[in-house]
């Protein structure tokens, strides 16, 4: 006989958004059981992920313990389709809600987030991130979410 909880569909929520925007501080406070999957404790960890493979162990963790039946958030810009669109293959791979929670933010404010960071993002690469976000979050529209949040910061 099924247990409850063994028919419970586990939710993938997958952050996107240019660094600063505050998808860290979004996710830890509207996670609620979930398991957080940060790309940023990652590469800080004391036995830090190598950057090259980054994208695949985040993936690996995510499917793992949303075939143990876990939800999972995870943590990373997202900005480019192809880690977006991995997470959402093995989202509906394991028969997961998806999620694709949206930070939107000003490149100023991108920016001025990095003066106050213990780990703040080269210049350059906030920039590219924001100037690619409008049309990642076209992209993403059209992707399959189950769901897509926007949030505005401020």
């Amino acid at each position: 006989m099924d247990t409850p909880d063994a028919q419970r569909t586990p939710t993938l929520t997958v952050y996107m958004g240019p660094p600063g925007a505050g998808k860290t501080t979004h996710a830890r406070a509207n996670r609620g059981g979930a398991h957080l999957l940060s790309a940023d404790v990652m590469r800080r960890a004391p036995h830090a992920v190598d950057p090259a493979m980054l994208f695949h162990v985040l993936l690996a963790r995510a499917q793992a313990h949303l075939i143990g039946g876990e939800d999972v958030v995870v943590d990373a810009c997202n900005i480019h389709p192809v880690p977006r669109r991995a997470f959402l293959k093995v989202g509906r791979a394991c028969r997961a809600r998806t999620r694709l929670v949206v930070l939107y933010v000003s490149l100023q404010e991108a920016l001025d987030v990095q003066t106050v960071r213990a780990y703040p993002v080269p210049r350059d690469r906030v920039v590219s991130y924001c100037r690619r976000f409008r049309s990642a979050l076209r992209d993403a529209r059209h992707e399959g979410w189950d769901e897509i949040e926007v949030v505005r910061r401020r």
